[in-house]
């Protein structure tokens, strides 16, 4: 069943303003775009429901994939896609709320490894079984081959971003 969307409307309008644009493939990545957007306020809803935000999520999330292991703020960084600015700033409040705790590397004192409470724990897996069941519910409409199609299509697409952006293009 093929259904008509706002981006189809978005691109016919483009082709009558403006003909000459080569929009190829645009129809793909606009719908990225406006998924990411969709996710990201339902990651929004949820965190505050939790009293924490996305990116303190984020931060949670990442810990608990290495839980019991720990994380240093750098890693944690990297890993949330945030800058270690925001990372300070994110790990002091999720301090301020007993979720998470920084430990002096015992090797090497100006190294701090950031570990989960049992707080933050307890909070991040409540989020994440409300989350995990959000995305299911959000995809099922899609069997199995269309969802493996568009992870086969969308891995290829983020490889090669992933590759024009390590090599500055």
């Amino acid at each position: 069943m093929t259904t008509y969307d706002y981006v189809d409307q978005f691109l016919a309008e483009w082709r009558t303003a403006r003909p000459d644009l080569q929009l190829e493939h645009a129809d793909l990545l606009i719908r990225v775009i406006r998924l990411g957007g969709i996710l990201e306020r339902e990651l929004g809803r949820l965190s505050q429901a939790h009293g924490i935000s996305a990116g303190q999520f984020q931060v949670l999330a990442a810990l608990r994939r290495r839980f019991p292991q720990t994380a240093s703020p750098s890693d944690l960084s990297r890993i949330a896609i945030l800058t270690t600015g925001t990372m300070t700033v994110l790990l002091d409040r999720l301090e301020e709320k007993g979720l998470v705790r920084r430990l002096r590397d015992p090797n090497d004192r100006r190294r701090l490894e950031v570990e989960l409470t049992p707080a933050g724990k307890d909070l991040i897996d409540r989020a994440l079984d409300e989350r995990v069941a959000r995305l299911h519910a959000l995809t099922a409409g899609m069997d199995a081959d269309d969802s493996s199609a568009a992870t086969r299509v969308l891995r290829h697409l983020l490889a090669e971003i992933d590759d024009q952006a390590a090599g500055g293009t």
